[in-house]
């Protein structure tokens, strides 16, 4: 996935569309900030963005803006008020893809800048924290391009180790609709009366306003949520399975065989919650909670093992066997 740019002759690299346009053409590059609660400075940054000059730094790939996005800030999670500020917003760019010049004050207001993007599959808009204002809120990245009902949700991508690889590719790679990841540590503390930035287990966040404002605009949509596990002492029927599937609840939903029969038909080796095991299946995920409360259906919780998520990260053949079980009956 490559930043890119609108120019006067098309795309271009680097474009921000919402907090500052960086002109480098000028000598040395000129900055141009936006004032946040203006909207008249808002409407002029995005229309210099439109125009500005092809930049010279260095095009990135998705993971590379993931990974960029990675944050030690300490964590302050939104308000109520902000939440269903955000979910408006998420709503609105989810729907039409291009935001709207009120829409930009908006996100910067809530503390994101958002930046135009290319993938190896299609285009799309990254809603990201700009450096220096990190505060855990998260990085979302939203298609453009036509794209399946489907989008990855990665909460503890500092954590659960290859996640944020696995789902930064399988967007690039895949016509998913959209990917969102944490950026600081679950473990991480946050203000008082904050607790931890476990973005899977809070209410509120800007994960959740991203997941209700999916399911709103994808009523029939799926959310994919890969995390990883060891086996520990007395799990022995754990020892060889690739993928605890979970639909986050008890009992499963009556979509989970399928999805379950998908995979292992595709190589993986499965463990259905409850039904194989007992553990690990994502019953207090607070996501999966949000999302049903707006009426979504398709929720996959997926526990895998360090060995496939090491290998995931490297075998692009089997991340299409894997992208394909998720995309599977959403056409």
């Amino acid at each position: 996935m490559r930043r890119r740019t609108m120019g006067a002759s098309g795309w271009s690299s680097s474009r921000i569309i919402s907090t500052a346009v960086i002109l480098m053409a000028s000598d040395p590059p000129f900055t141009f900030s936006v004032a946040y609660g203006r909207p008249s400075e808002a409407s002029r940054s995005y229309e210099m963005a439109r125009h500005a000059p092809e930049s010279s730094a260095a095009a990135k790939d998705v993971v590379e803006l993931v990974v960029a996005t990675r944050s030690r800030a300490l964590y302050r999670g939104p308000s109520a008020g902000e939440t269903a500020r955000a979910t408006k917003l998420f709503e609105a760019l989810l729907a039409r893809g291009e935001p709207r010049a009120a829409d930009l004050e908006a996100w910067g207001e809530l503390g994101f800048d958002l930046v135009e993007v290319t993938m190896a599959t299609g285009r799309g808009i990254a809603v990201r924290e700009p450096r220096g204002r990190e505060e855990g809120r998260g990085v979302f990245i939203v298609r453009t391009t036509p794209a399946e009902p489907v989008a990855i949700e990665a909460p503890h991508r500092l954590n659960d180790v290859g996640t944020e690889q696995i789902a930064a590719r399988l967007m690039d790679e895949a016509p998913f609709a959209a990917v969102a990841l944490n950026t600081v540590s679950r473990r991480l503390p946050g203000e008082v009366g904050q607790g931890s930035a476990d973005l899977a287990h809070l209410e509120p966040s800007y994960l959740n306003a991203f997941t209700r404002a999916f399911a709103r605009t994808h009523p029939r949509g799926t959310i994919v949520q890969p995390h990883g596990f060891h086996s520990r002492p007395g799990e022995a029927e754990l020892l060889n399975v690739d993928i605890i599937l979970s639909g986050a609840r008890r009992p499963a939903p009556p979509h989970l065989g399928a999805d379950g029969e998908c995979l292992r038909r595709s190589g993986f080796a499965v463990a259905l919650f409850p039904d194989d095991t007992r553990t690990l299946g994502g019953t207090k995920n607070a996501n999966a909670a949000a999302f049903r409360e707006v009426g979504g259906k398709r929720f996959l919780h997926l526990e895998m093992s360090r060995y496939l998520r090491d290998s995931l990260q490297v075998d692009a053949e089997k991340r299409q066997r894997l992208a394909r079980c998720f995309l599977r009956g959403q056409r």
